[in-house]
Formats: C-alpha cells, sequence, structure tokens
C-alpha cells in the first residue's frame, strides 16, 4: 500500500518525466488502475475534467510549471491558465 508521500512523490516524477502532455494524461491512467489514490484521482479529474479542486497548492504550482511547458497542447496550455487565474484570484 503506498502512503501520501510515496504518491505525492510518484506523481512529481510523473509530472517532471512527461514530455508531453499526451503523455503525462496516459501516465496519470496506468497509475490509476496499479495504485488508487485521491492524490493521483484528483490530477487526473484536473487532466480530464480541468477540476482542481483534488490539487494542493504545491501540486497546482508543478502543474502550472509543467503544463506551460507543453506548448503544442491546446489543452495543457489551458489548464496551466486556469491554474493561473485561480491564484491570481486568490491573491487579488
Amino acid at each position: 500500500m503506498n502512503t501520501d508521500d510515496e504518491t505525492r512523490r510518484r506523481l512529481l516524477e510523473l509530472l517532471d518525466d512527461a514530455r508531453t502532455f499526451d503523455e503525462l494524461e496516459r501516465s496519470f491512467r496506468s497509475r490509476i488502475g496499479t495504485a488508487p489514490s485521491p492524490l493521483l484521482d484528483g490530477a487526473l479529474r484536473f487532466v480530464e475534467a480541468g477540476d482542481p479542486s483534488g490539487l494542493d497548492p504545491e501540486l497546482e504550482e508543478r502543474f502550472a510549471q509543467v503544463l506551460s511547458r507543453f506548448v503544442e497542447s491546446r489543452r495543457a496550455l489551458e489548464l496551466a491558465g486556469k491554474l493561473e487565474a485561480g491564484d491570481t484570484a486568490e491573491r487579488g
């Protein structure tokens, strides 16, 4: 059984290792069946539906960094913008 810390570490590794948005989405999906966790479920829900409610501030920040480098994917940039807009709204 995975601890939250292990799951978080693996999730951050998946984010850092992905070279494309599609690869990132596939890696999340493949992990869901093997090691279900609320953190991973939240990450996949964000990628699929744009719902960041399952992400904590650390994951939101890493997602924004990673997604913004996938300039070939309109969806990735959309999601990065959603996180940035939410961050700006919280500060404003």
